[in-house]
């Protein structure tokens, strides 16, 4: 994914960046935060789930199927390639209650 990015410096442990990842809707970006020990990826509307990670759902609204396949597979790839990262999905009540206090 830090191809796709565009990092600015927040702090000297931190950086973060936007991730083009056309989803349920056109325009739609998720956030990559660079932290001292490991990213965190915000993945907003581009992933509802983890489940949607691990099985490769596909939403019944998407405004482009295509991209949404793109932007759900360059995610599942960091997530292959990245293990020790956190991702946040945007709308898993699931996990919420297993994050540590300070992502919430």
């Amino acid at each position: 994914m830090a191809a796709s990015t565009a990092p600015s410096t927040s702090s000297a442990t931190a950086r973060c960046g936007c991730c083009s990842r056309p989803a349920t809707h056109a325009g739609h970006q998720s956030v990559l935060l660079r932290l001292a020990g490991r990213d965190l990826l915000l993945t907003g509307d581009a992933v509802y789930t983890q489940r949607t990670i691990d099985e490769g759902l596909v939403p019944i609204y998407c405004a482009d199927q295509h991209l949404y396949r793109r932007s759900l597979g360059e995610i599942q790839g960091n997530v292959a390639s990245h293990p020790g990262d956190l991702v946040i999905c945007g709308h898993d009540a699931e996990q919420w209650p297993q994050l540590q206090p300070v992502y919430i």
